[in-house]
């Protein structure tokens, strides 16, 4: 992004690049810098990064003003730079200091990527000579002086600053710098980038306190400098490669909020007296780093230009990778985190490192995502495959260590979660694994389409089950799910067994309603459990439970004897925000959206929730309560419900062509057995073999239906295609990183502009209580607040805040602090969260009719594009390469000689009539793969800028784009 508007001084240099001159000059005027103790001075301009603490203001200062674990890190750390020379051209803070005293270059960077030995020999000398005034002096890049500590900046460089990659190339530093560089969402890329630039911090700085790994000191090292600078071109090569994939390159679509508001210290009118950084001050401003008045010399790193870089990436793309997935946060000190995988023969091998830059007067951050340490190379160094991560019998185990800047071991449960284990197929694949289908499944009717009978056999076989105290009866199964607290433990305390806030969710309940399903059975059910479908308009709970006569299905009672009661919220039946899509249907809406399944999960649990609170109310012995609630028998009616929504957005992957069976998140967590059901003492076998998350993706083996997988009516290519046209708008979404409050509680929230306008902005709930499995998310729950936010007038660079109003079912008020203040992700119309899918497909037809590219339907195109994708993955005598092989290679005529040619016919008069065959015998392998229409003709008369998109688009792994031979290997 060099311009050629940019003064020759203000263009960034590799610091190894630069003339013996040029360092001089460099080193005289840090020296003379290093030597002003006024504000303009070396301790004053780096003291705005740490020690000593300016924030939350000048008069109150308790933190350093350094933003670190934000979505905002890249933007306060390349201001921290920048300020107003006098004569209005813009420079950098630093290079303006030094331009003062006598620098006639910008701030040159230090690419760490490439393989090094040793420190760059301008950062080592003790000493150097300034020819200019014939003196020898104390080379001021060794080291920095701290005034408020009377000390000098110490380092402790660490061997892996030294390591490489397996090539020798390039430092290992480059593969994280790679990854960040892959990311194609901004907050996705901070989290990667941060973590990358960390790793300079603690192998220079080591385990030292005035040096590059305390976030205090850090900045009064003058290597962060050059590091910052190498860090920010990184930036800039992103922004670049961004624009090259036509995405987002200057804004940020998430964190929105964030990109609005004014960092400090930059933003105090009465401390910074610089008024052009006061200026910029908001993160909005600083995305372009042309308009700041600097350029770098180039845009490789690495010793790679940016074709190479794609190209990297796009090899890293192609295949099967794993990554440990990790949540991280502040603990007030720079911390180091070493990965071993672990072996069944209990052998451990490390797998990988990485560092957080802290300190005592940070501020407290929470990352909002993962960041993702690749293991996939540590896997194979011991034999194993990336594919072997998904394998049933867990072929390995994360071990994890942490240490502080000092080198001492902490807690890792005090620090951060157990991190998850990430399946990622090579680019455009998918992996679904599917179990073995049983016979014998019994069908689920929604609850108002029962007959008489059917009702009055379900309660049949309910008040039965009821009236059984043994181990398949009403109490011990209710108790499965809360109290008594007797089965399972958390950290030596008794725990309710249930799984919420995790990842296998959606599994742990489909076994536990499979479980009362077989205890009806038993008791002479002929019907599966109904579901109430909850997303259609409703004024009143089902009849079906609120009758009271000779109804078991109007209460339960607990283990304790109380009775279970309901006290249904008006928000139930009521929705504040719309009348004409519930809250409920909304809400399913956008977790069917999701194609991954772990931000499905989030997205499908949450919304799941508010039945619990809305229906229980301030009840203690009801749905509410995570404790009581399998007692109301109300909450099998829910759950079939949402088991069957389950079954729907699975349903959709499969027609989306994506993975439903499986999931390549949180893999070790879905391979893990699921309590109770796992135990010895469980009676149910089928449930007990299928203990595991990944045994039930597949629920036909738990021999159940349901009477269909419609929503609202809409059959699942309707459903995909509503998905896909509410995708065309631009939305606007509040984003909250959620976790366990021990207690069950509604959500509400406001949205308020500048001048403290509020509106209601959205409400959700969480279920829990004192005896519930601690659980925190490990992604965003999205909330569309788009309404609201046009009702405001509020634009993505507005200032914004929200409210956030936490109440306990009990109708106590908590404390807003307890959950994290959601952020803002702006989603541009037409790049939504999934991959579009084609409407219904045509009738069958024996005459294959024969249509143009540009003709085709969505449901043509897709069909064509399944069927090539079938007839590509047969291998045999009648399967793609071996039909294409009759036009070329490997050559297969003449039959009968070894000395062969290509068999196609050019330059005959029989030219036509061999390719109609050839295309005839393509057609007919395509209709017998399931092709409904005829090959369509591209009709290359017509006139055409681009290639059509049925073959030129190569996204979604489109197989009439690109296929790879099998005997060529590309």
């Amino acid at each position: 992004l060099s311009s050629t508007s940019i003064a020759p001084n203000r263009v960034r240099h590799d610091i190894g690049t630069l003339s013996e001159r040029d360092i001089t000059s460099l080193q005289a005027a840090l020296y003379d810098l290093q030597q002003d103790t006024s504000n303009e001075g070396w301790a004053h301009v780096v003291s705005f990064h740490g020690a000593p603490a300016r924030c939350p203001d000048p008069d109150h200062p308790t933190v350093a003003c350094c933003q670190h674990g934000m979505p905002t890190f890249p933007h306060w750390h390349r201001l921290f730079t920048l300020q107003v020379r006098k004569d209005n051209c813009l420079s950098l803070i630093v290079e303006q200091a030094l331009a003062r005293h006598g620098s006639p270059i910008a701030i040159p960077y230090w690419d760490w990527t490439i393989a090094l030995t040793e420190l760059p020999s301008v950062f080592t000398q003790t000493t150097f000579y300034d020819v200019w005034r014939d003196e020898v002096y104390i080379n001021p890049f060794s080291r920095g002086y701290v005034p408020s500590e009377q000390a000098f900046t110490v380092r402790d460089v660490q061997p892996g600053l030294f390591e490489t990659s397996r090539d020798g190339r390039h430092s290992k530093i480059f593969d994280l710098v790679l990854f960040a560089l892959e990311q194609v969402d901004f907050c996705d890329f901070e989290v990667q980038f941060e973590m990358m630039h960390n790793a300079i911090h603690f192998l220079v700085g080591g385990h030292q306190t005035y040096s590059l790994s305390s976030l205090e000191y850090s900045a009064y090292d003058p290597i962060f400098f050059t590091h910052h600078s190498f860090t920010d071109k990184i930036w800039v090569i992103w922004q670049t490669l961004q624009q090259r994939r036509h995405l987002a390159y200057n804004r940020a679509d998430c964190a929105v909020n964030y990109m609005a508001k004014p960092m400090k210290p930059f933003s105090f009118e009465g401390f910074n007296q610089n008024k052009f950084t006061r200026d910029h001050a908001v993160p909005n401003s600083l995305f372009d780093h042309k308009e700041l008045g600097y350029a770098y010399d180039n845009l490789n790193i690495g010793g790679y230009t940016l074709d190479e870089l794609e190209k990297l990436i796009a090899a890293k793309q192609s295949r099967g990778r794993v990554f440990a997935g990790f949540l991280l946060k502040s603990i007030k000190t720079s911390y180091t985190i070493e990965l071993r995988i672990c072996m069944r023969n209990q052998t451990c091998h490390p797998a990988g490192r990485f560092n957080i830059l802290g300190g005592p007067t940070e501020i407290h951050w929470v990352f909002d995502r993962l960041f993702k340490l690749d293991i996939t190379e540590a896997l194979e160094e011991q034999g194993l495959t990336a594919e072997d991560a998904l394998d049933a019998e867990a072929q390995f185990t994360l071990d994890v260590n942490v240490f502080d800047v000092e080198g001492k071991a902490l807690k890792q449960t005090k620090v951060f979660q157990e991190p998850v284990i990430i399946f990622e197929p090579p680019q455009g694949a998918t992996k679904n694994i599917v179990s073995t289908t049983v016979g014998g499944i019994g069908v689920r009717k929604e609850v108002s389409t029962l007959s008489q009978s059917e009702i009055k056999n379900l309660r049949m076989a309910l008040a039965k089950n009821q009236a059984d105290f043994g181990p398949n009866g009403f109490q011990n199964i209710a108790s499965f799910h809360g109290e008594p607290t007797t089965r399972c433990t958390h950290a030596g305390h008794s725990v309710a067994c249930c799984l919420h806030g995790q990842a296998n969710f959606p599994q742990w309940h489909r076994l536990y309603l499979k479980q009362w399903e077989d205890a009806l059975t038993a008791k002479g059910a002929k019907v599966g459990i109904p579901y109430w479908d909850w997303t259609k308009s409703f004024t009143a709970l089902p009849a079906f439970v609120t009758e009271e006569e000779a109804n078991p299905f109007h209460h339960g009672n607990t283990h304790n004897g109380k009775m279970t009661t309901r006290a249904p919220r008006d928000t139930l039946f009521n929705d504040p925000e719309f009348g004409s899509e519930s809250f409920f249907y909304r809400q399913m809406l956008l977790a069917f959206e999701q194609t991954d399944y772990c931000n499905f999960e989030v997205q499908f649990e949450i919304t799941h929730n508010a039945i619990h609170s809305w229906t229980g109310g301030q009840s203690p012995y009801g749905m509410s309560t995570l404790e009581y609630t399998a007692y109301d028998p109300l909450f099998l009616l829910h759950h079939s419900n949402v088991d069957r929504q389950f079954a729907i957005w699975q349903a959709l992957q499969k027609f989306r062509g994506l993975p439903y069976n499986s999931a390549n998140c949180a893999v070790q967590l879905l391979h893990q057995p699921m309590r109770p059901f796992s135990d010895e003492d469980n009676v149910n076998p089928t449930t007990r073999t299928n203990s595991r998350a990944i045994d039930v993706f597949d629920y036909e083996r738990l021999n159940y239906q349901y009477d269909n997988l419609n929503f609202h009516g809409l059959t699942i290519p309707e459903l995909n295609n509503l998905l896909d046209e509410r995708q065309r708008t631009d939305r606007i979404f509040a984003e909250f990183l959620l976790h366990g409050l021990r207690v069950s509680a509604d959500i509400v929230f406001n949205l308020c502009d500048a001048q403290n306008h509020c509106q209601f902005a959205g409400t959700f709930a969480v279920l829990g209580g004192s005896t519930e499995m601690p659980w925190a998310y490990d992604r965003l729950f999205r909330y569309e607040i788009t309404q609201v936010f046009n009702s405001l007038r509020l634009r993505q660079d507005s200032k914004f805040h929200f409210e956030v109003h936490i109440t306990a079912v009990n109708g106590t008020h908590m404390e807003p602090s307890l959950l994290r203040s959601p952020s803002v992700q702006f989603v541009p119309g037409g790049k939504g969260y999934d991959v579009k899918a084609p409407v219904p497909l045509p009738e069958h037809r024996q005459t294959l009719m024969r249509k143009s590219v540009n003709d085709l339907t969505l449901a043509e195109s897709a069909n064509l594009k399944e069927a090539l994708h079938k007839l590509q993955q047969d291998h045999g005598p009648t399967g793609f390469e071996a039909i294409a092989s009759f036009h070329g290679a490997p050559f297969l005529c003449p039959e009968a000689r070894e000395d062969k040619y290509a068999c196609c016919v050019h330059g005959m008069p029989t030219f036509p009539h061999w390719h109609r065959l050839l295309t005839l015998q393509f057609e007919q392998a395509l209709q017998k793969a399931g092709a409904l229409t005829g090959v369509p003709y591209w009709d290359w008369t017509e006139p055409s800028r681009t290639l059509p998109v049925f073959f030129g688009d190569g996204s979604n792994n489109n197989p009439f784009h690109d296929y790879t031979i099998t005997f060529a290997g590309q």
